[in-house]
């Protein structure tokens, strides 16, 4: 994930109000939003399988029953990889832009509970989970859809959370330019490599399926790629702001594979 708006900032997660899901400690790393989600959508996975081994209240549920709860990955993106965020702590531009950060791509995690939906965003000033109401009518306008400039609406990929875990493949090379190569004094063969932002410490993430179908990197390509066939399901910002039930109708169940590396 690459700002179009350079700024600095860092990651965050609270509980909103005190009340609703948990709040899960997870690795962080700024501009690599699929990779925090990924985690994030992990340990709640894991999270629900421990308190169902140990028979008590299961707090984060993988059923599909509508008095359970769902877990989603949430790519954001648009055909001119220009989408409109704000109340983003990585905004060079404050309060008079509504903390507005242009991002060519966005990840998020989208959690219903007890029929309440909660969004995790650890790069949002909201706080992380946020309740749904607050986090879209901030973050994406939800309310002034009509008002937005084309060029910068968003559209969101919706992919159930075992689905995501199951197929996703970053080797990061999204976030590595050929300095010398842009610059015309090398070749692809022999130009040095930079990050466009430090690269998370721990190894590469390959999901179980994506591994034994030899995928090394299917971000941009299956996910982020609004155009393309993909996993889950692409939705408009009206579909996917304004109504809700895409929760029920694109939910499936999180597959055996990954349900065995938990």
């Amino acid at each position: 994930m690459a700002l179009k708006v350079q700024s600095g900032g860092s990651g965050r997660s609270h509980i909103d109000g005190g009340h609703g899901p948990p709040a899960v400690s997870t690795p962080y790393t700024a501009c690599y939003c699929e990779e925090n989600v990924y985690l994030l959508g992990e340990a709640l996975c894991r999270m629900f399988l421990t308190s169902q081994t140990n028979s008590e209240p299961t707090p984060v549920s993988t059923s599909s029953s509508t008095s359970g709860c769902k877990i989603y990955a949430v790519i954001i993106s648009n055909p001119t990889k220009s989408i409109a965020v704000f109340e983003q702590l990585r905004s060079s531009r404050g309060s008079d832009w509504d903390y507005l950060v242009v991002w060519d791509y966005h990840v998020i995690l989208c959690l219903q509970l007890n029929a309440e939906i909660w969004v995790y965003d650890a790069d949002s000033r909201l706080g992380s989970p946020c309740k749904w109401d607050r986090y879209t009518e901030n973050t994406f306008r939800s309310g002034q859809l009509n008002n937005m400039v084309d060029q910068y609406r968003c559209i969101f990929r919706v992919v159930p959370m075992g689905e995501y875990l199951a197929n996703f493949a970053s080797d990061r090379s999204h976030m590595i330019r050929c300095r010398d190569i842009e610059e015309n004094k090398d070749t692809p063969e022999n130009s040095p490599t930079e990050f466009l932002a430090p690269p998370p410490t721990y190894p590469a993430i390959v999901g179980p399926v994506a591994k034994d179908q030899g995928m090394r990197h299917n971000l941009m390509s299956d996910f982020v790629d609004m155009e393309a066939k993909g996993y889950g399901t692409v939705i408009t910002d009206v579909e996917f702001l304004l109504d809700t039930s895409w929760m029920d109708k694109y939910w499936v169940e999180v597959p055996p594979q990954v349900l065995e590396q938990l």
